[in-house]
C-alpha cells in the first residue's frame, strides 16, 4: 500500500473557512448539533460536521468577547491532536467516533469561567486530500520530526508526526508513506514540506507542523520484524519493528532527524 498525502491549505482560516477549504468535507460548515454558546466565549464554527481520521478540523469563536481561550476535546490521549491559536484551532482525530470540542473562557487565574461545545462525527475512513492546484509550501531544512506511536482499539498501529519548529498556526505536513506486512513489507515515511496558512490569521501564533499516519491493519500482520524507513532532508533513517502476540517494539537508535517515542507499546 502506497499512499501520497498533501497537506491542506489553510489560508482561509481568517475568513472562516471558505467553500474552498471544505470541499471535501461530508457537511456544510457551522455549529454542530447539541452545541452551547457561551456569554464570553460566543459561537464555536466548525469546517463541517463530519470528518474523516485525520482530516483536520477547523475550529473557530465567533461573538465572543474573551481574550484568552483554552482548547479541549472529550477523548482518551492519543486518540485527539490539538493545535490551537487563540479563539482558533485545528484537530486532528485518529480514531472514529463522536466527539465534544469545548472552548473555555479563561479568567485571570487560568480558570474557566465560560464555555462553549460543539460535538463532531469522525467517520473510520483516512483522509486523503485532493492536492490543490496551487499552494504555498515551507521546506523542512534544518528541522527535526518526531513519531509518536499509537494502538487503536483494534491493536492496529497509528503515528503521529509533528515537527521541532513551528511555522504558521495551522500546518500540516507533506509525507508519502509505503506499508503492509507481506513481502518486504514495513513502514516507509518520507517528509517533504509543510504546508502553512501564515501569520495573518493566525493571531501571531505559530505551531509545529502535524499528521496523523495510519499503516493499516497492522494487527493481522504475521508476527516478525519489519523494516521501517524514514527520508527527512536527503537522509534515510533505518530501524524495525518487531510484532508479537502481545507487543509493538521498535529498533530506532536516532537522536537527531527523525526520533520515535515510545519505542514499544501493548497491543
Amino acid at each position: 500500500m502506497k499512499i501520497a498525502v498533501w497537506g491542506l491549505t489553510l489560508s482561509c482560516l481568517s475568513a472562516f473557512y471558505l467553500l474552498s477549504c471544505t470541499k471535501h468535507s461530508d457537511s456544510a460548515a457551522g455549529a454542530s448539533a447539541g452545541s452551547h454558546t457561551g456569554a464570553r466565549t460566543g459561537t464555536l464554527v466548525f469546517s463541517g460536521s463530519k470528518v474523516q481520521k485525520g482530516q483536520p478540523l477547523l475550529v473557530s469563536l465567533s461573538g465572543g468577547t474573551s481574550t484568552a481561550i483554552r482548547w479541549s476535546v472529550a477523548a482518551n490521549p492519543g486518540n485527539v491532536h490539538v493545535v490551537a491559536a487563540k479563539d482558533q484551532a485545528m484537530i486532528l482525530f485518529a480514531r472514529p467516533g463522536t466527539y465534544r470540542v469545548t472552548a473555555s473562557s479563561l479568567g485571570a487565574d487560568s480558570s474557566a469561567t465560560d464555555s462553549s461545545w460543539g460535538t463532531i462525527s469522525v467517520t473510520d475512513t483516512v483522509y486523503q486530500p485532493v492536492p490543490p492546484p496551487a499552494y504555498d509550501t515551507t521546506t523542512l531544512a534544518g528541522d527535526q520530526i518526531t513519531i509518536t506511536p499509537s494502538v487503536d482499539s483494534n491493536a492496529n498501529l497509528f503515528l503521529l508526526a509533528q515537527t521541532k519548529n513551528s511555522y504558521g498556526c495551522a500546518s500540516t505536513l507533506i509525507y508519502e508513506m509505503s506499508a503492509g506486512g507481506t513481502g518486504g513489507g514495513g513502514i516507509g515515511l518520507t517528509f517533504y514540506e509543510v504546508v502553512s496558512n501564515g501569520t495573518g490569521p493566525c493571531n501571531g501564533v505559530q505551531n509545529p507542523a502535524s499528521a496523523f499516519l495510519f499503516p493499516g491493519a497492522t494487527s493481522t500482520w504475521p508476527i516478525g520484524t519489519y523494516p521501517v524507513t524514514a527520508r527527512l532532508n536527503g537522509i534515510t533513517y533505518t530501524g524495525t519493528l518487531t510484532i508479537t502476540n502481545t507487543t509493538y517494539t521498535f529498533s530506532w537508535n536516532y537522536s537527531s532527524g527523525v526520533l520515535i517515542s515510545p519505542l514499544q507499546l501493548n497491543k
